[in-house]
């Protein structure tokens, strides 16, 4: 009769603490979508591949603009090749 009375207890405790975390584990979900839906974040983090892309492009493009700008003032300011008078092999005074 003992060993009977142990296995019960065993399965009893078992399924008490199945039960135990099914519930946290449940409340826990719950709490992490509601958490999601107030910051309006969903499981992939709200960013799509394409409007990282975009992101990324945007980002490059405005940390780059005043290295462009000044490109472009020094080509304006650089005699053209072709030109009369122009020698390229001569370096400037």
């Amino acid at each position: 009769m003992p060993f009977e009375v142990f296995i019960i207890a065993i399965v009893a405790i078992s399924v008490g603490a199945g039960a135990v975390i099914t519930i946290v584990k449940s409340v826990l979900g719950y709490l992490d979508r509601r958490e999601e839906r107030r910051l309006g974040v969903g499981r992939a983090g709200g960013v799509t591949t394409s409007e990282l892309k975009g992101l990324l492009r945007e980002a490059v493009e405005e940390a780059t603009a005043p290295l462009v700008e000044r490109l472009e003032a020094l080509e304006r300011q650089r005699p053209a090749a072709g030109l009369p008078g122009h020698d390229p092999h001569r370096l400037p005074e």
